[in-house]
């Protein structure tokens, strides 16, 4: 009753989607990147919440110091936040966005696969030739998570101006 639980997983797995079977790593689809993030916490204000905006393992070690109220020293840098804001009630989210990089040893930086994704869309990078082929046989796609949590339909013909500042989020946010 004083311990602080977190049930997670560090990936997903492929069974068959994007005809990707029985693996994980290469591709940054749901099926691969999404994973459980429960948090058990005692006394906490609103049990059963549910998170609906994305957030990433980035997250996990800034969100256990501050749980645990360790005195961490200001030199310290996270390279993700905490979720305690979300789960205390005192914000809905603290990142609108979360990132995937995926791809097998051997690929230069440049070439690893990327996606975006917020609480409705994902936009997914294929620089690499060989796994455009592979996957729907363009450099980007876009899907309406919301609505097509498996990602069957690639939108992107449909979305173009939003494909466009998704593009520029992306670029931001893997520059830094």
């Amino acid at each position: 009753e004083d311990s602080l639980v977190i049930l997670t997983a560090d990936h997903g797995e492929s069974l068959g989607e994007h005809r990707y079977f029985f693996e994980h790593g290469w591709y940054p689809y749901n099926a691969s990147s999404w994973i459980p993030f429960v948090v058990y916490w005692p006394n906490v204000p609103q049990p059963g919440l549910r998170v609906n905006y994305p957030v990433g393992l980035i997250n996990l070690v800034p969100t256990i110091a501050d749980l645990m109220a360790w005195n961490i020293t200001d030199d310290v840098e996270w390279h993700g936040q905490s979720l305690l804001p979300v789960l205390t009630g005192d914000a809905d989210r603290v990142d609108d966005y979360v990132t995937v990089a995926a791809g097998e040893g051997g690929l230069s930086r440049n070439e690893y696969l990327r996606s975006i994704e917020d609480a409705r869309w994902k936009l997914v990078h294929v620089p690499n030739k060989r796994y455009q082929r592979q996957m729907q046989q363009s450099e980007y796609e876009l899907y309406e998570v919301r609505d097509d949590p498996m990602e069957t339909q690639n939108v992107i013909s449909q979305h173009e101006e939003l494909a466009e500042l998704m593009k520029g989020r992306m670029v931001r946010r893997f520059s830094q």
